[in-house]
């Protein structure tokens, strides 16, 4: 048994420190995503958020996903397919994700050649509530603002589509922080909440990636395979 839970700490301890197989890196300690010489065409980052009112608490059940796939470069511009997806649960009745962006890229991007299509079909910069300035969003309707608009995927629905980011100039990296997300149409019976909207930023996720997962079952199996050779081996053999 001592072997076993040996091994064990042994394959968390490895999943742990090594990272998934993504050469698009997100911090979540600096909030900061990068795209650099080691991103190739496929790789990609799928960041966890939350929902909340401005100097409020978090509000419960309120969660999603953005992904982001490199494509590749397009002269000065980068290019991602994002997959958006609403993950929001009880008490949470109803709510969409109307815009997400962030609010700094470096170098900085120019909103003159950016562009997003599929569930979202505007880039602007704006504000957001809080005293929030975003640097780049993608969301319908106008483009003087980001504060959401109508659509975007409701609970349970994912959006996805065509990302372009600009820049005036050749750049062989890229970082982008301070990511946020838009929430609208907010019900939940439960909390008292009608029609409410929120910000959401990013927030580690609670279970071990993909990557991780499949190391610690490779560890588990190898473990289960020597402590039954080693039982074997104990086994005495009939005179």
């Amino acid at each position: 048994m001592k072997l076993v839970l040996r091994a064990a700490v042994a394959v968390l301890a490895m999943s742990a420190a090594m990272p998934a197989s993504a050469a698009i890196i997100f911090d979540y300690n600096t909030g900061i995503l990068t795209v650099d010489g080691n991103t190739t065409v496929g790789d990609s980052t799928t960041i966890s958020f939350n929902g909340f009112s401005p100097n409020s608490p978090v509000i419960p059940g309120l969660t999603g996903d953005l992904t982001l796939v490199f494509q590749g470069l397009s002269g000065n511009n980068y290019t991602f397919t994002y997959l958006i997806a609403n993950t929001s649960g009880s008490p949470i009745d109803a709510a969409r994700v109307t815009a997400f962006g962030f609010d700094d890229i470096t170098p900085n991007a120019t909103l003159l050649g950016s562009s997003v299509t599929g569930t979202y079909g505007t880039v602007s910069s704006g504000s957001l509530p809080g005293n929030i300035d975003l640097e780049f969003c993608a969301k319908n309707g106008q483009n003087n603002n980001c504060s959401g608009s109508s659509g975007g995927p409701g609970v349970g629905q994912t959006g996805s589509g065509n990302l372009t980011i600009a820049f005036s100039g050749s750049n062989p990296s890229i970082t982008l922080s301070g990511m946020y997300v838009r929430w609208q149409g907010i019900d939940s019976t439960q909390l008292g909440i009608t029609g409410g909207s929120a910000i959401g930023t990013p927030t580690p996720p609670s279970v071990p990636e993909p990557a991780s997962w499949a190391m610690m079952l490779m560890g588990f199996t190898a473990v289960g395979f020597a402590v039954r050779r080693r039982r074997k081996t104990l086994i005495p053999q009939a005179a």
